[in-house]
């Protein structure tokens, strides 16, 4: 075990010794301690014997791993405790707080095992489902570079699959390390919930790790992907981003690449860079285009390989037919939400919904005292999380994309229809035959259909409403009484026409020239919201009504 235990000592020096070397301008409480041994000993309580009392005897130790034996706080007792009952992981870690699932064990070929959520098992209410799938609807008409897609970030490394699996236990190495604290937080998990469960939380750009290792090219669960896209989304579009090296490339496996690609999904079903260069101007469709084409599938990869790339993947760094929306990814740090709405400083400039696509990602690695970018911090903030998922969401920011999805996480990402509404969705609260996660809390369907928002009679005509308060929807009887003015929300011009006009006039009716409308994106829908509040309104009738709830035209 002491073998083992320094040679990871070792790696993590390694590593630490990496960062030192290339990072020169962190910040003060960023920047990692130097030198063998380190300056500081975090060992609290802990009483460390003197390094040349380690036992390490018959132990055939490198020169390498000799040198790290003084940041080994070697404790006899703790040691002799440790073996005997064997370093144990904590059961039910992998399922995250306050989320319903079936609970199965992931167990490796040790039998060490994690309590997890069994793939598609995860309860989204019913509000939450029609919500995400009626911005997605209204995204798929926009022009690719104006669409906003909720994403994840390294999507497919998650507890779910068994990444992370033995974090627990190798958390319980910290207390052997003088300089970190014993409690310091390990978690080498992107994510809980497996790919299916991100789908049916509404996402739709997925990022893969592409790496040659161990003699063969590892795409993170990309054949699991294939089957779960096939069954579970057959009539969506979903956004593959391959965060990939440069070495593919020089070692000459990018053929190798397009071919696991193609044996994964059939070609017709990819958008290529020559259905891109065919449009006029080289300009983008809409998904809904896209996918009338038969095209299912968007593949952009982090790394410009070139011409060997083309025309299966396109690259997010290259001007022209082979790249995406001058695709940019800045910094949360950077971010300025509304009114701005855009990502400083330069080469960042530009507000979005102007045609450039952003895309965000944030990591919540934690290797114990080091954060997901290996520099010397507790936390990796900020994070796209539910406080600031609003916020980059009310901008149109195209792609967030955080770890640690969670129901929670993918209501952040709602601006459209409030909680519990529309409040008489119908058979809402049961699966579709096309899912395969269940409602495993009765409770919370019950719940659900008692929301006490506002009271209404399933057999009462519904009709949606825009709270000019927190510019949510809401639906609302049709023929209700509501408090203060409610006016009509008209465009003037054609749907794309960014100009809203407010009626006081009956229900539905618009001036000559106007017509009703519904907001497309986010910043359409603050800009409706801005219009009634400047006529004194409190809400504005929307061109929706139920039992359907269908999208106008």
């Amino acid at each position: 075990m002491l073998h083992l235990f320094v040679t990871a000592l070792l790696v993590i020096s390694i590593s630490r010794a990496s960062v030192i070397t290339r990072e020169t301008t962190l910040n003060t409480e960023e920047r990692p301690l130097v030198g063998w041994p380190y300056d500081v000993e975090v060992t609290g309580e802990r009483i460390c014997a003197p390094t040349p009392d380690i036992p390490i005897q018959g132990l055939n130790l490198s020169a390498a791993e000799q040198a790290v034996l003084p940041s080994i706080c070697w404790q006899p007792d703790v040691a002799a405790r440790d073996s005997r009952t064997r370093l144990q992981a904590t059961s039910g870690r992998g399922v995250p707080p306050g989320v319903d699932c079936k609970v199965v064990q992931w167990c490796d070929m040790d039998n060490m095992c994690t309590d997890v959520c069994e793939k598609g098992s995860v309860f989204v209410e019913p509000w939450l489902d029609h919500a995400m799938r009626t911005q997605i609807k209204l995204t798929r008409r926009l022009p690719f570079c104006y669409a906003t897609l909720l994403g994840t970030h390294n999507s497919g490394i998650g507890i779910a699959n068994g990444y992370g699996n033995l974090d627990e236990q190798f958390q319980q190495y910290f207390k052997y390390i003088k300089w970190v604290a014993g409690d310091a937080p390990l978690r080498t998990n992107d994510h809980w919930l497996s790919l299916t469960d991100q789908l049916n939380l509404g996402v739709r750009s997925l990022e893969l790790d592409t790496h040659w290792v161990e003699g063969a090219l590892r795409i993170a669960h990309c054949g699991g992907f294939h089957s779960n896209f096939d069954v579970l989304n057959s009539e969506e579009f979903v956004l593959l981003y391959l965060d990939d090296q440069i070495d593919l490339s020089l070692w000459g496996y990018v053929d190798l690449l397009l071919s696991e690609l193609r044996s994964v999904f059939p070609e017709d079903w990819i958008v290529t860079t020559k259905d891109h260069a065919a449009h006029a101007n080289g300009t983008w469709p809409s998904i809904d285009d896209m996918s009338a084409a038969g095209k299912r599938v968007m593949i952009v990869s982090s790394t410009d390989y070139g011409a060997s790339m083309l025309p299966l993947i396109f690259s997010r760094n290259t001007a022209g037919p082979g790249g995406v929306c001058d695709w940019t990814e800045p910094g949360l740090q950077v971010w300025q939400g509304q009114p701005e709405c855009r990502a400083l400083p330069l080469p960042f400039p530009g507000e979005t919904m102007s045609g450039r696509l952003y895309r965000i990602g944030s990591c919540e690695i934690l290797y114990g005292p080091f954060n997901c970018d290996f520099l010397w911090r507790p936390d990796n903030a900020p994070i796209l999380d539910v406080t600031s998922l609003p916020d980059v969401t009310a901008c149109d920011l195209n792609m967030p994309c955080p770890d640690l999805l969670t129901p929670e996480r993918s209501a952040a990402a709602i601006w459209s229809w409030a909680p519990g509404h529309p409040l008489n969705r119908a058979s809402s609260h049961a699966p579709a035959s096309t899912q395969t996660w269940r409602p495993v809390s009765k409770l919370k369907a019950l719940a659900w259909k008692l929301l006490p928002w506002l009271p209404f009679n399933a057999d009462d005509a519904q009709c949606a409403i825009l709270s000019v308060s927190d510019a949510r929807w809401r639906s609302v009887d049709c023929s209700q009484q509501l408090g203060g003015t409610t006016v009509t929300a008209c465009r003037a011009g054609g749907n794309d026409s960014p100009q809203w006009q407010v009626s006081r006039g009956a229900k539905g009716e618009c001036p000559q020239g106007l017509h009703w409308a519904l907001p497309r994106h986010a910043k359409d829908n603050v800009a409706l919201r801005n219009a009634a509040s400047e006529a004194g309104a409190e809400a504005a009738w929307l061109p929706l009504s139920g039992p359907a709830w269908d999208l106008p035209k």
